[in-house]
């Protein structure tokens, strides 16, 4: 028995019973399943060499290398027998090409192209490591100067399942390295992330135990715990690929990525197990209505065919009221919380900044070069912190509104469940248990992770906002002639100067929570009214059962104690697979 046959096992009775919220979950599992990819990118500052390691993981010269930034644009590399290129645009257009070099030289940095409607490249290689899923991301540079491509790094960071951060021998871990770590890569994602020292072989054995105790010491006091770090040339990796010799090296890179590949792989079934219990515990709740309704005769199943009616008919007004309460106290709450915990941060961060302006002896840099990073960085800890925050709050607040829609639709209606469908571990022992199933619909169809949260609070580039009203202050502020003058100047204007980033910042955080409390309504309205409406449909199916002959109703009794004997073995056999 394996996950298959028990979801395909789970869909059949879900539809010998009619049941269309365990169809939809069985569905998301199946596509879920169907994504069978670990997507590893790669980052790094230009001419790290990301392209030349890459080339070295395939084993070909397939990705233009040069002296100057070459990599433009997002390279998305999949496994094809056939092979293939696809240039994805912005408005949706697809041309396809013959997949080689001479063709991709076209889209480097320095090309003299247009580039910026162009989504990606997609080429599809017939390469071994690509064979079981992995998916090879190649990003232009971090500390591009080219606003266009750093946008482009940042954005898929949330979505890969790894990623190499490419280092240079000779100087590693630089401050836009650094800036970049601290202020776009989300915290929990660091355990994900392999550091190389690239171009290894231009060291002497002494130079290479250097770089690397050197880059690890650096990494940790950036990062605040132990990383590793592995040295790499690409040069040597194809050098000895082709002589078909050991490259210890890039031996020690494949077990560390295997390694994340399995981490994944695991993270992936615990929460295709977890969805199938969901549809397991549904279908059971199911059958045991069903139990109930055979056990009425015609009489009591009209009587109850006529409370069902009135009962669904006075609900209407109950219903939108939680959906207002969901609002009116659950997102209001919400935001009143954020705005509290921002006022108190908005503070802090500006009676630093007034001391730290009161320290620079060269005060046009301080506002030009250093507090936009410093804006990134501190809005960036404060955004993973309010997202842990938010996070409890909503776990909590849907299982408030669980219990809330079990007691006013109790009428069978209700089945009770959990918000969250993978809560980071973390979190899991700081929530009470529920055996509610709207709580389980919560974890089917709002899959909102911590990073999730935290990725929609943060706001990439924020930086660029900060350096425009730099500029916007220059000619009013930076034409004076005394230091003493501008700097009291930007401390008696502090506000000002700070407000047009952090409202920004602010106004992308209550977004984010409407949008989820908007899911949170639109999922509790989806799952009332499929349930209202196959109640209805089970009763009436029902009262047909009680026309039938004594054998007939018999028989249909011993169909639903099949299916019930048959969900406890898949629950039994599911419990096997998973161990």
């Amino acid at each position: 028995m394996d996950f298959d046959s028990i979801s395909r096992q789970l869909m059949e009775i879900a539809q010998t019973l009619e049941d269309g919220n365990v169809q939809s979950i069985i569905r998301t599992i199946e596509s879920y399943k169907s994504q069978d990819s670990f997507n590893l990118v790669v980052l790094g500052e230009f001419k790290r060499g990301k392209s030349s390691l890459i080339n070295s993981l395939l084993m070909r010269d397939l990705l233009p290398t040069d002296v100057l930034p070459t990599t433009a644009i997002l390279h998305i590399i999949r496994y094809s027998e056939r092979e293939y290129g696809v240039v994805e645009f912005i408005d949706g257009r697809k041309e396809e090409f013959e997949l080689n070099k001479e063709f991709l030289e076209r889209f480097k940095a320095d090309a003299g192209q247009d580039l910026e409607n162009i989504k990606s490249i997609n080429l599809y290689c017939n390469c071994d490591i690509l064979k079981d899923g992995v998916v090879i991301i190649d990003t232009p540079g971090v500390n591009d100067i080219s606003q266009m491509r750093l946008e482009i790094t940042k954005e898929i960071l949330p979505y890969c399942d790894a990623a190499i951060f490419l280092l240079d021998a000779a100087a590693p871990v630089t401050k836009s390295e650094a800036d970049f770590l601290l202020t776009q890569v989300l915290s929990h994602k660091i355990d994900n992330i392999l550091f190389v020292i690239s171009k290894i072989d231009r060291l002497d054995e002494d130079e290479r135990e250097d770089a690397i105790f050197g880059a690890k010491k650096r990494l940790q006091g950036l990062l605040n715990k132990e990383v590793n770090v592995i040295p790499y040339s690409a040069r040597k990796a194809i050098e000895f690929g082709k002589r078909g010799d050991t490259y210890q090296d890039k031996e020690n890179l494949m077990v560390q990525l295997e390694q994340l590949k399995q981490k994944a792989q695991t993270e992936k079934m615990e929460r295709i197990v977890a969805r199938l219990k969901v549809c397991i515990n549904l279908l059971k709740e199911k059958v045991e209505y069903f139990e109930r309704l055979m056990s009425y005769d015609a009489n009591k199943l009209k009587a109850y065919e006529f409370e069902l009616s009135n009962k669904i008919e006075e609900s209407k007004l109950k219903f939108e009221t939680l959906m207002q309460n969901i609002d009116s106290i659950g997102k209001r709450a919400a935001i009143a919380m954020f705005d509290q915990h921002f006022e108190r941060f908005y503070k802090k961060f500006k009676d630093q900044v007034k001391i730290e302006i009161k320290q620079q002896s060269n005060v046009e840099r301080y506002v030009k070069q250093i507090l936009p990073v410093r804006i990134e960085r501190e809005l960036k800890v404060f955004s993973e912190q309010e997202g842990e925050v938010l996070h409890k709050y909503l776990l909590k607040f849907s299982e408030h509104v669980a219990n809330e829609y079990k007691k006013h639709f109790g009428i069978d209606m209700l089945i009770d469940r959990k918000m969250f469908a993978f809560e980071l571990q973390s979190y899991e022992a700081d929530m009470p248990k529920s055996s509610n199933n709207l709580d389980e619909v919560f974890k089917t169809y709002l899959p909102y992770l911590l990073g999730a949260v935290v990725g929609s609070f943060f706001m990439p580039g924020i930086g660029t906002i900060i350096g425009g009203v730099g500029a916007k202050l220059a000619t009013d502020i930076f034409s004076r002639q005394r230091e003493d003058a501008i700097r009291d100047f930007i401390i008696n204007n502090l506000d000002y100067l700070l407000q047009d980033a952090l409202s920004e910042y602010r106004r992308n955080a209550i977004n984010t929570i409407e949008s989820l409390f908007m899911d949170l309504k639109n999922t509790v309205r989806t799952y009332h009214e499929n349930n209202t409406t196959q109640i209805v449909n089970n009763l009436k199916k029902m009262l047909n059962y009680s026309d039938s002959s004594k054998e007939e109703l018999e028989k249909r009794k011993a169909n639903i104690k099949n299916i019930k004997d048959k969900l406890l073995s898949l629950e039994a056999d599911l419990q096997k697979v998973y161990a």
